[in-house]
């Protein structure tokens, strides 16, 4: 497993719950700074499912109920939903401790964590995958998962592709102090000509942010939401992801298998980014745990993944093409997609 954020965590809690060897590569150190402070209600009983709950439980308290949004002009607030059992709620909390506990039931769970450690090449023998090379040194393997994030690090490696559907995107993110926010049980989403800004309190003092622009440039390293009038100024450094929608065409083939943003990058507003990754580190692990079967069954198998995680990446761009058509400002690079 190459990465121990959220896609790699939940491949190798699934492998771990299904009685595989695990062995998870993580070059940094934990915490670590993530975009993005908001999980979905749809999280909850994913995590129950694999008996990993208690990641939320000690954050049960920051939950949101819906999101105030300028995205059609005006400052407006929208719920997420309910059902028989009531409102329906999401969580605030720190990625980077999130992440840190995700990893923790990995490793509680029997996975063993080689952290500081980088992944340097794959190891093929006779046309097959049979392991890493690593700055600890070789390991084998049967099956390796590269949960290492956007840069496609075994895509790149295996010359699987990268499919882009959208001009370059960059996003900055960082936390502030909480100023002036009104709002402060809730995300907000606000946007200008220029491009949108996502804020959330993550506790009483402080708020995540994200900053896309829609021409494909980076706000400045010092810029913060002050700019919107939320904010107090930035605590530490904010840092720049590419975040170009783009999928891995082969996400999965004989002895490998690409999860989270490894396989599948959207710009954060899909807001589906830490679900995806738990959901395709799931699928992935039971899907290797079936692996056992004739090399037609297999096929078939990692066929089935490549089809759920693409099947998935049309429908989220499809819907924030949609989403993006109502602000007439960037109707041009929508053109280019």
């Amino acid at each position: 497993m190459i990465g121990g954020g959220p896609a790699g965590a939940a491949t190798a809690i699934a492998c771990r719950r299904l009685g595989l060897h695990v062995i998870i590569l993580e070059a940094l150190e934990f915490p670590r700074a993530r975009p993005g402070e908001s999980l979905p209600p749809a999280v909850e009983p994913l995590l129950q499912h694999w008996g990993v709950e208690s990641v939320l439980r000690e954050y049960s308290w920051s939950r949101y109920e819906g999101i105030w949004s300028s995205w059609d002009g005006s400052m407006g607030f929208q719920r997420l939903g309910s059902d028989e059992r009531g409102q329906w709620r999401g969580w605030h909390l720190p990625r980077g401790e999130f992440d840190m506990r995700l990893l923790e039931q990995a490793c509680f769970l029997g996975a063993v964590l080689l952290q500081p450690c980088r992944a340097l090449s794959v190891a093929i023998r006779e046309g097959k995958i049979v392991g890493l090379q690593t700055s600890e040194g070789a390991i084998e393997a049967k099956f390796v998962v590269d949960a290492s994030g956007g840069r496609h690090w075994l895509a790149g490696k295996l010359g699987l592709g990268v499919k882009k559907v959208s001009p370059l995107l960059l996003a900055r993110f960082g936390y502030s102090k909480i100023g002036s926010l009104s709002v402060k049980a809730n995300p907000v989403l606000q946007t200008d000509d220029m491009g949108w800004t996502w804020m959330t309190p993550i506790d009483k003092d402080r708020l995540a942010w994200t900053r896309m622009r829609f021409d494909g440039t980076l706000e400045a390293a010092g810029w913060s939401p002050g700019e919107c009038g939320y904010d107090e100024g930035n605590e530490g450094n904010s840092l720049s992801a590419d975040v170009t929608w783009r999928c891995v065409e082969r996400s999965m083939g004989p002895g490998y298998c690409c999860v989270g943003d490894a396989a599948v990058v959207l710009d954060p507003l899909s807001s589906h980014g830490v679900l995806r990754a738990l959901m395709s580190g799931f699928m992935a692990g039971q899907t290797i745990a079936k692996g056992g079967v004739r090399r037609a069954g297999k096929e078939k198998l990692f066929s089935e993944y490549r089809n759920w995680l693409s099947e998935w990446f049309q429908r989220d761009s499809f819907e924030l093409k949609t989403l993006y058509r109502r602000l007439p400002n960037v109707a041009s690079w929508l053109a280019s997609a």
